[in-house]
């Protein structure tokens, strides 16, 4: 879900409705599927904005060990018997409870702001976002 709310207000911040575009002959088409460089830079900016927190909220959800389950602290031992040197990432418990409350704020933050892009477009270039965002070309 915080995925889904992340893209949906990177994607208004790069909405424009078909009025505001320049028209523009440099087309891709594959088959049905036309594309814009107009589309492609929103989808690659947009994609830039959402990665981060979301890569942060999947490393503190995996990471994070349950409560009373930590291994060892003696040396790690490979197939053969030899000591590996590798860094294993493990995070408190209680992680968790930061990775929910990230997942929340972003949904939170995400459906505020987005709900005031909408007012400010209006209920004709809100459909039209809506639509663009659901249904892509």
């Amino acid at each position: 879900m915080a995925t889904l709310f992340l893209a949906m207000i990177a994607n208004c911040m790069f909405f424009r409705t078909e009025d505001e575009q320049t028209l523009n002959s440099e087309t891709i088409s594959l088959g049905p599927i036309t594309l814009t460089p107009q589309q492609i830079s929103n989808s690659l900016f947009s994609s830039f904005i959402v990665f981060p927190p979301v890569i942060v909220i999947a490393v503190f959800f995996s990471k994070s060990v349950p409560k009373g389950s930590r291994a060892s602290c003696g040396p790690i031992l490979g197939k053969r018997g030899r000591k590996r040197s590798g860094w294993k990432l493990e995070l408190p418990h209680w992680c968790v409870y930061i990775a929910w409350t990230l997942v929340a704020l972003s949904m939170i933050v995400s459906a505020f702001f987005t709900i005031l892009y909408s007012f400010e477009w209006g209920r004709e270039k809100s459909t039209a976002w809506l639509t663009a965002f659901s249904y892509p070309p």
